[in-house]
């Protein structure tokens, strides 16, 4: 339910803490965007979070308005709300339904399966689809790898029960052999 879009979104931004979950000038262009451009940017998340709209149409409409928000501030570099940005905004609105994104992951994981890869703007709508059928054709019934993923989890599983955060998790383990230290 992050943001909570019935809150001033430069409040609400400034009290999420992103971490590494994405590039951390992703999240200094989102809250510079907010500080002066807030109806205008809650009604670009708003847009965003509209599940009646295509995904691929989302993400591409939210980069392209949020980079003229960003013009508007007098800005001439990258606004960075990129597809990585857009799946965290997403995840933390909905997990059930979106889960966290990072384009290695994807690219590593397209190869592993024998995938083509999507273009830009189009990756993380073909990540998820890729990372549902892996929580629910190959994780949902594995009960061994559940009983072991609930053991260490407890009640946190209850807040990922389509197995997203559990697929992310093991493309991250298995497919990231070469860390990034920040």
């Amino acid at each position: 339910g992050r943001p909570n879009l019935e809150n001033n979104i430069y409040g609400e931004l400034q009290s999420i803490k992103f971490g590494n979950l994405m590039y951390h000038m992703s999240t200094a262009c989102i809250k510079e965007i907010a500080k002066d451009y807030g109806a205008e940017l809650t009604n670009e998340f708003n847009s965003l979070k509209d599940e009646s709209t295509d995904l691929v149409d989302r993400i591409t409409a939210f980069n392209k308005n949020t980079l003229k928000l960003y013009r508007k501030l007098g800005k001439t570099m990258s606004h960075h709300q990129d597809e990585r940005s857009m799946s965290v905004y997403l995840t933390l609105h909905n997990p059930e339904e979106n889960t966290f994104y990072k384009n290695h992951y994807y690219q590593e994981y397209c190869i592993l399966i024998g995938e083509k890869k999507a273009k830009t703007k189009q990756k993380y709508a073909h990540y998820l689809e890729l990372i549902k059928d892996l929580a629910e054709n190959y994780i949902a019934k594995d009960q061994d790898l559940l009983n072991l993923v609930h053991q260490e989890l407890g009640e946190l599983t209850e807040q990922d029960p389509n197995y997203l955060l559990v697929a992310q998790d093991i493309l991250y383990q298995l497919l990231n052999t070469n860390r990034d230290t920040n």
